[in-house]
């Protein structure tokens, strides 16, 4: 941090300023409301720098970076007359200036006006409140320390696998990667995390799979185990055998082979007479890379876009009657309203153009037609500016749109796939966008939206669901690439293997009365996602970062 144009507190002297930075403490999302006071918590506080107006102050303060959440910064300012007390109400005050991690990651420089505290009350009352007190800049560099992940690239393959299928059969392998979570102490198993699951080779003994990529975390003992499964139709499927290996192994050059090894064979094996191999697993092309972090890619100049699409469809009930999820008000915002500011805050930081889409869905239009991809607007450009924006377009389309019918996805993801097409994806130039999908019940038109996100998995897009109001929503976790039924639509390579998650659905009654929570819980996936899109395609972050 430095300052400029302080004022004086010291009658002989230049004052002697030091800075603190402060936190806004809010509850810890999806805790329940209440369980932590919200409160200011001082994080960090600068050297006291001798007689000075304009100190640039060398001491860096640590502030964790909460992408999903809006964290509120505040700079006080004070002249350090008591260099024996650590009390700030035993010093000046000399201002103090407010402000967004979220607005200093995205600008990595922000200047801010200092004002009058409560302590200056006296001193703003002789000399005006509206005298200049100078300024405060905050200067962004990334955090200490390594927290990102490793991209393990490799071509695996396996020669002389046990049959599986009987005497006059093969087997049907597929290849599991792990990260070791925790190695086996003792009598306790291994705790393991799949990492990646390669496509069923069917009736063969001697499989070459596609070349795959994996992340895994950076922390850790660094261990892998590899297994190699037959797959079977109508019973479990059997491990062939497994091998363990470290990313140190992986990152250096050459091929690399290991036998594998039965469990059961393992357990049975003794020092006279070894385990006899299974078959053995060979890894070719290896290679391992640290992945950026999103930190990285907003400090280099990532912008984020945003669009909403709005359920507009007639289950959501007439908008003039107060039990509507529609009925809204400047002073009681309706659910919906609730839910888009809450997450536009969260991202509306890291938008330069603040250009964003507000569309609705399910409405008949005063011409007559029922559309499933309309701009909020009333004309045929969708955009507005800023969060505001697409409150005030949305809060007008209810006085113009009759509610209709029926909820369909489809079209809305298509049209967010064409705007997300045409972004850049390079060394120099990057964007990605977030399509926001609030709606009050589950889909009519599954099949067409589980191929309109499949063919966005290719696309630098994540699409956030939020069901509002209270539905039976169980059906949308098949969109969700979290979960096991909605993995088919995050977008398949060869065989089945899912290449990405962009999909997240959140039931907002889930959290009450917390729009903040709703926030944090909804793009709790995205900075993953993002990463995910760029590194995956060998897209660092550009070189402001």
């Amino acid at each position: 941090m430095h300052a400029d144009g302080l004022r004086d507190r010291d009658v002989l002297s230049r004052s002697d300023p030091m800075a603190v930075l402060f936190v806004w403490s809010t509850a810890v999302p999806y805790a329940p409301s209440g369980s932590v006071k919200a409160e200011w918590v001082e994080v960090g506080r600068t050297e006291r720098v001798s007689n000075n107006h304009a100190p640039r102050f060398t001491t860096r303060i640590n502030v964790p970076f909460q992408f999903e959440t809006v964290q509120r910064l505040r700079v006080r300012l004070v002249d350090v007359d008591d260099r024996k007390s650590a009390r700030l109400v035993d010093q000046d005050d000399l201002g103090e200036a407010f402000g967004t991690v979220g607005e200093l990651v995205s600008r990595r420089v922000m200047q801010l006006p200092l004002n009058p505290t409560v302590g200056l009350a006296g001193v703003a009352a002789k000399l005006g409140v509206k005298k200049n007190w100078g300024t405060v800049s905050l200067l962004a560099h990334e955090g200490g320390g390594n927290q990102g992940k490793l991209r393990v690239r490799l071509t695996p393959s396996a020669n002389n696998l046990d049959k599986k299928d009987g005497p006059f059969g093969k087997s049907d392998p597929y290849l599991l990667i792990h990260r070791v979570a925790r190695p086996a102490v003792g009598g306790s198993k291994a705790v393991l995390s799949q990492l990646y699951k390669s496509l069923v080779i069917r009736k063969e003994l001697n499989p070459s799979w596609p070349a795959c990529s994996f992340t895994t975390e950076r922390t850790g003992p660094g261990d892998l185990r590899m297994e190699v499964w037959d797959h079977d139709d109508r019973s479990p499927d059997d491990i062939i055998g497994a091998a363990s290996m470290t990313l140190h192994e992986l990152s250096s050059p050459g091929s690399k082979s290991y036998p594998l090894l039965h469990p059961a064979k393992v357990a049975k094996a003794t020092a006279k007479k070894p385990a006899k191999p299974s078959g053995h697993l060979h890894l070719a092309d290896t290679s391992v890379q640290a992945v950026p972090t999103l930190t990285q890619y907003l400090f280099g100049g990532l912008e984020l876009h945003f669009s909403v699409a709005i359920d507009f469809t007639a289950s959501n009930g007439n908008p003039s009657s107060p039990s509507s999820l529609h009925h809204d008000s400047p002073a009681v915002p309706s659910a919906y309203v609730n839910a888009l500011t809450s997450v536009g805050a969260v991202l509306e930081p890291y938008s330069r153009s603040h250009r964003y889409e507000a569309i609705g869905f399910g409405g008949q239009l005063p011409t007559g037609r029922v559309s499933h991809n309309f701009a909020l607007t009333g004309g045929a450009d969708p955009v507005v500016h800023g969060v505001g924006g697409i409150v005030t377009a949305y809060r007008n389309a209810l006085g113009g749109v009759k509610l209709a019918g029926p909820t369909n996805f489809a079209d809305v993801i298509r049209h967010a796939s064409a705007a997300a097409a045409r972004l850049p994806v390079t060394p120099t130039a990057q964007g990605y966008l977030v399509l926001l999908i609030l709606t009050d019940g589950v889909i009519t038109d599954m099949a067409q939206t589980k191929a309109a996100i499949a063919a966005a998995a290719a696309l630098p897009l994540s699409i956030i669901i939020i069901g509002v109001g209270t539905a039976d929503f169980s059906r949308m976790v098949e969109l969700d690439g979290d979960e096991p039924a909605g993995s088919v639509v995050a977008g398949k390579g060869p065989g089945g293997a899912r290449m990405r998650d962009l999909v997240q659905f959140v039931p907002m009654n889930k959290f009450g009365s917390s729009p903040p929570a709703l926030a944090a819980a909804v793009l709790a996936e995205l900075p993953a996602q993002v990463v995910d899109y760029y590194a995956g395609r060998g897209v660092s972050p550009m070189r402001g970062a």
